[in-house]
């Protein structure tokens, strides 16, 4: 039985991209360029940290006889770093369980996925409003979050 899938959505299978608009001398062909492959980053980014965060929830890693997610990560079977794996990990996770509330205030991964870094401690200070905390995380740079999380900016006591 095959799946069906959503082409939209859909990651792999060698997607053809060109390159050509470097060499362009029209800005609007280098502009469009430089959009596609910023949106090719993010989207390859965004499916790098939902597959590490599957291979930590699903512990998938027991399929070669290691024990943790972490000792997996240590055993650099992966280009990345520890600690940006980890990270990465900890991401994915967050798309995955905060899905709907994220799609719900139009979160764009552009807006900085390392934001979703912070959001458990956010939720979690501010438990009782859990809304604002989605709205902030969509509205704010990652620096304001942090400050915001941190409860170090004014204009954010008493919301």
């Amino acid at each position: 039985m095959h799946r069906e899938e959503n082409k939209e959505n859909h990651v792999g299978r060698n997607p053809k991209i060109s390159l050509d608009f470097i060499y362009s001398n029209a800005l609007t062909e280098i502009e469009k360029g430089l959009k596609e492959t910023i949106n090719g980053v993010i989207l390859s980014k965004k499916a790098i940290c939902i597959a590490l965060a599957q291979i930590k929830n699903k512990e998938l890693y027991r399929q070669i006889k290691i024990k943790s997610f972490k000792e997996y990560l240590k055993k650099n079977r992966i280009p990345f770093n520890y600690s940006t794996a980890l990270d990465y990990s900890i991401i994915g996770e967050m798309l995955i369980k905060y899905e709907n509330e994220l799609k719900n205030v139009n979160f764009k991964e552009d807006n900085g996925l390392q934001k979703l870094l912070l959001l458990e401690k956010a939720l979690h200070k501010y438990k009782d409003r859990p809304q604002i905390v989605f709205e902030k995380i969509n509205e704010v740079s990652y620096r304001i979050f942090k400050l915001f999380v941190n409860n170090r900016e004014k204009s954010f006591k008493g919301e």
